[in-house]
């Protein structure tokens, strides 16, 4: 038995008897303190658990920042393709705007081409008809079958119509629109020409490659001042190789007689 006197005495006697010093530990020691290592080992086994998971979650977070570098370098890629495709785009715009600049200019160059030829065409169809005076009223007389003398037909000349305008009277005359009386003045023809019983009639005849209702409106405008002029009869004539089908109402019922031109026979007047 192990006498003690001193403290030296207790620690002696503790490291020499190991029962001694578990009786002493449970003696001294809560049973919280005695299991404070089993909770130390737990505590850390969790601490390595959360590192682990920790570094699970920094790998992630590595692995998603190289996506979003990777993402944001696709971004980057698919804005510059963006970018040079606009600025394609801009050039084509720019190319399809000048393109159409010259097609309009080239359908502008050809409707006047159009139109120049279509002028060309009524030219001669009107000089046509000018030339051949006879052949409108031989046409006219014998369409309407009224017997003209054509020993009496006349192309009246610039002059020769204005001097219709002298038993009209300055006041009436000034009463008819401006351009109705310039219409008139430029007839493409008017033919004086006798009827059976001596009195005179008149054809007021505008001439046309296709007659249409321009043609047809000044025709019976100018018949109507005709009329208005002189107290004679006066028909509307329109001359042409072919009409348009919105005036062949007019032709037909016989309130516009037609003249028809022969394509060959359309020859320009030669100047003097």
């Amino acid at each position: 038995m192990v006498i003690i006197n001193t403290s030296e005495d207790i620690i002696r006697a503790l490291r020499e008897d190991p029962d001694l010093r578990d009786q002493v530990r449970r003696a001294i020691l809560t049973d919280e303190f005695l299991e404070l290592p089993g909770l130390v080992a737990q505590i850390l086994e969790t601490q390595n658990e959360m590192l682990k998971a920790q570094n699970e979650m920094r790998a992630e977070i590595i692995a998603l920042t190289k996506t979003q570098n990777e993402m944001r370098d696709t971004q980057m890629e698919m804005l510059k393709t963006q970018s040079e495709i606009l600025t394609t785009q801009s050039g084509i715009i720019k190319t399809q705007g000048e393109i159409l600049r010259r097609l309009d200019n080239v359908e502008a160059g050809f409707q006047r081409i159009g139109n120049d030829f279509r002028n060309f065409r009524g030219r001669y169809a009107s000089d046509s008809v000018e030339k051949h005076p006879v052949d409108v009223v031989f046409d006219f007389s014998e369409g309407r079958d009224l017997g003209l003398d054509e020993a009496t037909i006349k192309a009246l000349s610039p002059p020769e119509i204005i001097e219709l305008l002298r038993n009209y009277g300055s006041e009436r005359l000034a009463a008819i629109p401006k351009g109705v009386k310039k219409s008139f003045y430029r007839a493409d023809l008017i033919i004086r020409v006798q009827k059976e019983d001596s009195s005179y009639c008149y054809l007021a005849v505008e001439g046309s490659y296709t007659c249409g209702e321009r043609d047809t409106e000044r025709a019976m405008s100018n018949a109507r001042l005709l009329t208005e002029f002189t107290g004679e009869e006066a028909w509307p004539v329109v001359a042409g190789v072919r009409i348009d089908n919105r005036i062949r109402h007019l032709i037909d019922s016989g309130e516009v007689f037609w003249f028809r031109v022969e394509e060959e026979e359309m020859e320009p007047i030669q100047a003097n």
